[in-house]
Order: C-alpha cells, then sequence, then structure tokens
C-alpha cells in the first residue's frame, strides 16, 4: 500500500492510498455557514470510475448538490431531479451517509483526466449549515464497460455456515446468480467467509456489527452477509444505492435465512430460484440499479431503456422478468416469473460501479 498526504485547498488534508486496485482519497471537512464543501477529486490519466462517500454525525445529513467536469461543466444538477419521478442518484437526497458512483450510467460525460469538483450541502434540520464532513473517494482504471468481474464474500453469521442444507441451497443460488451476470459480461466470484463474532440483527446502516464484517471482507468485495432473521418481512436488504467501497455500517447487503426458507425452514428448489434473484437484485442495488418502478407505480428509475408503464397490471406485464421489478410476481397456478432480465442501460450501470473490476 501508497500512502501519502497531500493538500487540499479549502479542505484540510487529504490522505491518499492505492489499495486493490483503486486510488483511495480520504478528507475531512468543515462546511461553511452555508452548508457548502467542495470536494476537489484530481482524476488521473487512465482512470475510468469514481466513487465517492460523504458522511455526516448525528442528525445532520449531508447531499451531493452538483457534480462539475473539468471544463467546468455541471453534468449532475440536484435542482433538476428534486421534484422528479424518476430516480437519477440516491447521493441527490440527504441522509447521513450518501454515496456517487460516476458515471451513472452509458448516457452520463465519461470520467475524463483533470480537477472535477464535488459539491455537498451539509444539513441540519432543515437549513443548509456548517460542521464536518469526511468524504473517501476511489477511483479505478476500468477501459471497458463491457466486460468485469465482481468479486462476492458469502459471509454466514451466527454459526449458519455449519448447516450443510444452506450451504447446498446457497451454492445453487450461487451459481444461478453467476449464470444471471454472465449474460451482461461480468464474471462473478464467490469466496465463503465464516463469521464468529456477534451477527447483525438489524438492517445495513442501522447495526454497527457490520463495520467489523466490512473491515474483514476488504474495500473492493461486496459482503452479502447471511443472518438467520431480518427486521420485517424482506428476504434481502441493500445497504445503499450504490453502497460504499469503505468500511460503514452501510457497507453489506444483508439476506434472511429464515425469510428465504419459508414457514417449513427448508429451501426447496423454487425458493432456492427465488433467493438467487434475491441476491442478485439486492447486489444489484448496491452496485447502483433502482427499480426501474416502484411498488406505488408513481415513480421509476432515469434510465432509457427501462419500459415505462402504468398501473400493477402493465407495468407487470412490461416489466414483471425484470431483475430489478420490486418484487415478486407469483401466482398459485403458475408460481413466480423469473426475474433474470437486464436492460442494456442497467448491465452499463452495474459495469461502471468502480467495485467490478
Amino acid at each position: 500500500m501508497l500512502l501519502w498526504l497531500a493538500a487540499c485547498a479549502g479542505s484540510g488534508s487529504v490522505v491518499e492510498s492505492t489499495t486493490d486496485g483503486l486510488r483511495h482519497r480520504r478528507s475531512e471537512h468543515a462546511a461553511s455557514g452555508s452548508g457548502r464543501v467542495v470536494v476537489a477529486v484530481p482524476v488521473e490519466e487512465g482512470e475510468h470510475s469514481m466513487l465517492l462517500t460523504a458522511q455526516v454525525d448525528g442528525a445532520s445529513t449531508v447531499h451531493v448538490r452538483t457534480v462539475q467536469d473539468p471544463s467546468g461543466t455541471v453534468v449532475l444538477d440536484s435542482t433538476l431531479w428534486e421534484a422528479s419521478t424518476r430516480s437519477r442518484s440516491s447521493a441527490l437526497s440527504p441522509s447521513g451517509l450518501v454515496t456517487l458512483n460516476w458515471p451513472l450510467a452509458p448516457a452520463d460525460a465519461p470520467l475524463v483526466p483533470g480537477r472535477w469538483d464535488v459539491l455537498l450541502g451539509r444539513i441540519e434540520g432543515t437549513a443548509y449549515g456548517p460542521g464536518p464532513v469526511s468524504v473517501d473517494v476511489h477511483l479505478a482504471a476500468d477501459p471497458d464497460f463491457d466486460a468485469g468481474a465482481l468479486e462476492v464474500v458469502l459471509v454466514y453469521t451466527g454459526g449458519l455456515g455449519a448447516d450443510a442444507a444452506l450451504r447446498d441451497a446457497m451454492r445453487g443460488a450461487t451459481e444461478r446468480w453467476a449464470v444471471l451476470l454472465d449474460a451482461v459480461g461480468i464474471a462473478v466470484t464467490f469466496t465463503p467467509l465464516e463469521w464468529g463474532q456477534r451477527a447483525p440483527t438489524a438492517l445495513p446502516g442501522d447495526d454497527d456489527s457490520y463495520l467489523p464484517i466490512a473491515d474483514a471482507v476488504g474495500t473492493r468485495a461486496l459482503a452479502v452477509v447471511l443472518v438467520d432473521a431480518l427486521p420485517g418481512t424482506a428476504m434481502g436488504v441493500s445497504g445503499g444505492v450504490p453502497g460504499p467501497l469503505v468500511g460503514t455500517a452501510h457497507s453489506a447487503v444483508a439476506v434472511s435465512v429464515q425469510a428465504a426458507a419459508g414457514p417449513d425452514g427448508v429451501i426447496d428448489p423454487a425458493e432456492e430460484a427465488l433467493l438467487a434473484e434475491t441476491l442478485a437484485h439486492e447486489s444489484g442495488h448496491y452496485l447502483g440499479l433502482f427499480h426501474p418502478v416502484e411498488a406505488s407505480f408513481a415513480a421509476w428509475d432515469a434510465l432509457r431503456d427501462t419500459p415505462g408503464c402504468a398501473g400493477q397490471a402493465d407495468c407487470e406485464l412490461s416489466l414483471g422478468h425484470n431483475l430489478m421489478f420490486p418484487y415478486p410476481v407469483c401466482d398459485d397456478q403458475t408460481g413466480c416469473l423469473p426475474q433474470e432480465a437486464l436492460t442494456a442501460d442497467q448491465a452499463g450501470v452495474l459495469h461502471r460501479n468502480t467495485a467490478v473490476r
């Protein structure tokens, strides 16, 4: 690992390192009285994707206000999306932790060498205000956005790794997942990890026990954490859209074994197929994909090639086979629709994520 300090005008020092094929810049900022923080990112020749994570403490929130390229062109502006029914980037909405990947999608301006400026806004209550903001930026060289590789670490918590039937079901589910991503040019490798420390009992972001898991998994691998149960009825939850590469309580996808197995506690072949789709769906969120339409049928993603739809019947007909559809489409006669389809733009979002090699 290479480590040094560099000056960053108006934002204190930057700790820079190189690890796992990524250049990592960590900086601490003090937002101005108007809540402004300008993060200067010097993009080097050969770097093609950038993932920025900003964090604040307490009840304050932060969001990305604009992204400006080296020519001075604003390529992303939160004000254009505030009232939109299209999901462009979760980083545009205030939260305690936000993550932005650039480029977001194939239609976006490419990451070119030079100084990029990301303007953040720090919010106290309902108004912009001063205070600390921590920022991590990861940059990767990826000249080919049509072929890539993803490393997944399957983390078995609470002794779940000793369950032979679960391991068999996970083997089948991950094989299905790998075939699905191979169809869009992403080769997935899986590494199991037995986790002997405290198992998470809440969702990613709500339980600090995800943090040591993220640290153990490493920077560029995706942590898929298998837990006995999660709050609510969801089989799986992503720690972000996209999720961070730096270790945080958000840095994981969590999957409930109880929800996957159903009332009888046994993952049958149909449930194994649903488990595979859940793993791929939640990891799709972690790599930056939104639902093509929300379950309200009143909000959609901002991609060009996910079909528009209106109402439940129309949306299930046109998008029900899509991997990122918000819920399984099932009936008593025919079972559940396979949800394995990805559009070209959805595949392009996955390839542009900085975690995909």
